[in-house]
């Protein structure tokens, strides 16, 4: 699974394929846990949202509240900054 390697996707998606993957290959939910640094509970609900909802199952949900707002132009300046 390619997920579990890109240097592009976000650490926790990777980390929930890598779970995946893994309870595909036949491990069990303790072994996963620990070789993936997680509780046992997480691994469960993973395990259960792909089942449910596939690859996207893997994805973020929509979150409460006002969404992140990244300025550029802030960053730059405050890293030129002495």
């Amino acid at each position: 699974m390619s997920l579990t390697r890109s240097s592009s996707v976000r650490a926790g998606l990777a980390q929930r394929a890598r779970i995946v993957l893994l309870a595909s290959e036949g491990v069990s939910n303790t072994a996963i846990a620990e070789r993936v640094g997680v509780s046992r509970p997480t691994v469960i609900g993973w395990r259960e949202r792909y089942q449910s909802g596939g690859i996207e199952g893997l994805d973020d949900e929509v979150r409460s509240g006002r969404p992140r707002v990244v300025d550029h132009r802030e960053i730059v300046a405050a890293t030129l900054r002495p």
